[in-house]
């Protein structure tokens, strides 16, 4: 039962653990691997690009899309019996008409013997 349960403990923690890293720790992993283990983790790259090394860039996008939520706030005065009078602030959210497109990218430099040598990552917005 223990032996069984230490190779689940394991994978369980090395999850983890890849859940934190950063996106440039993740991309750096593949420093110094072939192509075709990216090929077998990623799929095949959304775009190819000879680089000026003889080698290829292999670029991956993602598109992400988002409704992010604003914030209505209303204050409402009411007047009280003795003639004071009490104020009332209600927040309440509200979606935005308008979605937030944004494309993320990871690029693989890779040389002319298939071997990984840099990698790069970033986003850009395309609809706010």
């Amino acid at each position: 039962m223990r032996t069984k349960l230490r190779p689940l403990l394991l994978s369980f923690l090395l999850t983890s653990l890849a859940a934190c890293q950063t996106t440039e720790e993740q991309l750096a992993a593949f420093h110094g691997l072939d192509k075709a283990r990216l090929l077998g983790r990623m799929g095949q790259p959304d775009v190819k690009e000879p680089d000026e090394r003889g080698g290829e860039i292999w670029i991956y996008q993602e598109k992400r899309v988002s409704n992010p939520v604003a914030k209505e706030t209303e204050t409402v005065a009411k007047n009280l019996e003795d003639g004071k009078t009490t104020t009332t602030t209600r927040e309440k959210q509200v979606a935005v008409q308008s979605p937030v497109v944004r494309m993320y990218f990871k690029s693989f430099y890779i040389d002319a013997r298939g071997i990984i040598y840099d990698t790069a990552h970033g986003s850009r917005y395309l609809q706010r």
